[in-house]
């Protein structure tokens, strides 16, 4: 994302961000932003695999829990991540309405036929109770 930043928005980005030069954000295609949004999204989730499988391997995990992290997390799937204290008043079973397998092709939209809704799947990370 910083290269796109550079190329379009010049390399003071960072330390000069004003107004006008954030204006320049809507010079940068939409096509272009999408590919790097993909490919970010793509490393992200071989990022998490990676540590996932050290991790299940360091807990002395059976091979199939391992072999199973090279599955885990859809690129092509919206995932919500909430980590920490999940309360029953955040309402988590909304979250999961409509949830779709994996690899399921985006279905018109009940609420807007115009638009398709992509797959998703949310993530709930718990802290185990204290004693």
């Amino acid at each position: 994302m910083n290269q796109l930043y550079d190329r379009y928005m010049g390399p003071n980005w960072r330390v000069d961000a004003d107004a006008k030069l954030w204006q320049r954000v809507e010079a940068i295609p939409a096509e272009e932003l999408w590919r790097t949004h993909e490919r970010r999204r793509v490393r992200l989730v071989a990022f998490a695999r990676r540590h996932l499988r050290l991790q299940l391997q360091r807990r002395g995990a059976p091979q199939s829990e391992i072999d199973a992290a090279d599955e885990v997390l859809d690129p092509d799937a919206l995932t919500i991540g909430f980590a920490r204290r999940f309360a029953t008043y955040k309402r988590a079973t909304l979250c999961a309405a409509g949830h779709r397998a994996p690899g399921a092709h985006p279905q018109p939209c009940r609420a807007s036929p115009s638009r398709f809704c992509l797959p998703a799947k949310p993530i709930l990370a718990t802290m185990p109770e204290s004693s």
